[in-house]
């Protein structure tokens, strides 16, 4: 099979056929050193499989036949690489990403991979060497089989690394829908010890659920913040996106950031967090309509949290207790403010009429009225409570959505 080799000297009278000729002979000895290399195959793999369980035991979940395999796939793209003459582009070694991924299952990181690679291509480039010293392949030729099959060898572990990132991207978006899919099951009320166990949840520990709004382009960051400081050690709290909110369970009360409105459940056993999901969104609600920040909780809505069972009362006493006073117009808006100013600073006039920056007498004169136009008695306890439900239930639904 040895075909005698011509020397070929480049100069200034080195003619194209010259170099058209010295190209066929050198692609005819890599072709040649391709066919030995496909017949010592066998011999080559059982060389590399052996040095890789001798020094790399992170190759033991793999499987004899599975590592021959891959191994077989280095040794013939070698060979389709030499015998072609060229190095092969990356986008063509699929062998590459066929490999990331059955390592990829087997759960061994990407540089033991590519390590096990190096090894399985110098014992192939070794013999590479071998075959050119045997057939007397001159330096010129020797050196460009070597420097096509060490490019190809880094197109493959280019596609290795391209295989374990698609994965792991892959992975990352199938975890999180999973995750996600199994926190809003919870919220819904479908309690499961599977999911319990894949989000990490203590099924002896409470949770509360709370649902929580945030500036635009910060939701990443609020997620990640409400879980952190809502998760106790071996406790974890599991956030997920919902729509335009965050919602989930948290193990202990969290720490509100800047601008943000949470809504918090009550802490309960896993199995009642629909429940909880329930009251947080319903405080949210609330807490939004009355431009609050930071985390509203039954404790702090009391009675307010009535105000969404029953819409029909909240447009009866709206009613009965506004709508003649905001016919008045802006006088009738100004006796509202007053009114609802005296309430929270417990109908003490003085504090009042500071707050309103109103005379003392003006302040009076306005309730007087109110309770003129209304048919109310601002000292009267039933009225009161009729009226604060009324102030209360106007903004939450912006005084028309509860008619």
């Amino acid at each position: 099979m040895n075909k005698p080799q011509e020397d070929f000297h480049i100069g200034t009278g080195t003619t194209v056929e010259a170099l058209n000729h010295r190209d066929e002979q050198d692609i005819w000895m890599l072709r040649e050193i391709a066919d030995r290399l496909a017949a010592d195959c066998r011999a080559i793999v059982e060389k590399v499989v052996q040095e890789l369980r001798a020094s790399q035991p992170e190759y033991d979940p793999v499987e004899d036949e599975e590592l021959d395999r891959s191994v077989t796939r280095n040794v013939n793209m070698a060979v389709r690489t030499l015998a072609k003459g060229t190095a092969l582009p990356a986008e063509d070694l699929n062998e590459g990403l066929l490999t990331g991924r059955e390592r990829y299952e087997k759960h061994i990181a990407v540089q033991d991979v590519l390590q096990g690679f190096r090894t399985c291509f110098t014992i192939i480039h070794n013999h590479f060497v071998m075959y050119c010293e045997a057939i007397g392949v001159d330096t010129r030729t020797a050196l460009r089989g070597s420097r096509i099959l060490w490019a190809v060898a880094d197109g493959f572990t280019a596609r290795i690394v391209a295989a374990y990132r698609d994965l792991a991207t892959e992975s990352a978006i199938r975890d999180a829908e999973l995750r996600t899919e199994g926190v809003r099951r919870i919220l819904r009320g479908e309690p499961s010890i599977g999911i319990y166990q894949r989000l990490g949840l203590d099924p002896s520990h409470r949770y509360a659920a709370v649902c929580c709004s945030f500036p635009s382009g910060r939701g990443s960051t609020v997620r990640s913040r409400l879980e952190t400081s809502g998760s106790y050690s071996g406790a974890p709290a599991q956030v997920v996106f919902e729509g335009e909110l965050v919602v989930g369970l948290v193990s202990k009360r969290p720490e509100p950031q800047k601008d943000q409105i949470i809504g918090i459940g009550p802490f309960v056993s896993l199995s009642e967090v629909a429940g909880s999901y329930q009251v947080a969104r319903k405080l949210l609600t609330i807490a939004q309509a009355k431009q609050l920040g930071g985390i509203y909780s039954a404790a702090e809505a009391s009675w307010r949290l009535a105000l969404l069972e029953s819409p029909g009362v909240s447009a009866h006493l709206i009613d009965k207790c506004i709508a003649a006073v905001v016919e008045y117009g802006d006088f009738g808006q100004e006796i509202i403010d007053s009114v609802e100013m005296y309430f929270e600073d417990s109908c003490v006039v003085k504090i009042a009429a500071q707050r309103l920056m109103v005379h003392e007498n003006s302040l009076r004169y306005r309730l007087r009225r109110y309770e003129e136009i209304t048919g109310l008695r601002l000292s009267n306890p039933a009225d009161i409570a009729e009226i604060q439900w009324a102030l209360e239930a106007r903004t939450l639904y912006n005084d028309n959505d509860c008619r």
